[in-house]
């Protein structure tokens, strides 16, 4: 099985010949027909068999799926939309007062 096959599937841990394909949950894995409880014992054993630049990526790819997790999504602002945020309070001020009272706390 080559590294790109396992990208579309999930983690892939390779023990030994076979291949485990870890779901996000870490509860069960699968291999061939049979199944067999997780650990994370085991999967952290299974991960010293990696080598340094995999156990990084593995690190990489664990971080980003916590940090979906963890942080809510939050989207780009449209400035734009912003526009007439506030209205409502300058409506009962007066400008020309407001910049008058503005500009002479510049001189003090």
């Amino acid at each position: 099985m080559s590294e790109d096959e396992g990208a579309e599937v999930g983690l892939l841990v390779r023990c030994s010949e076979i291949w485990y394909n870890v779901p996000e949950t870490m509860g069960e894995a699968t291999f061939g027909m049979a199944t067999e409880t997780v650990t994370l014992d085991h999967v952290l054993d299974l991960s010293e068999q990696l080598k340094p630049s995999d156990q990084l990526r593995l690190i990489s790819v664990l971080s980003e799926r916590l940090r979906q997790e963890i942080e809510p999504a939050t989207g780009m602002i449209d400035m734009l939309s912003l526009a007439g945020v506030g209205a409502d309070l300058w409506a009962q001020i007066d400008v020309t007062d407001y910049l008058e009272l503005e500009r002479a706390s510049w001189d003090n």
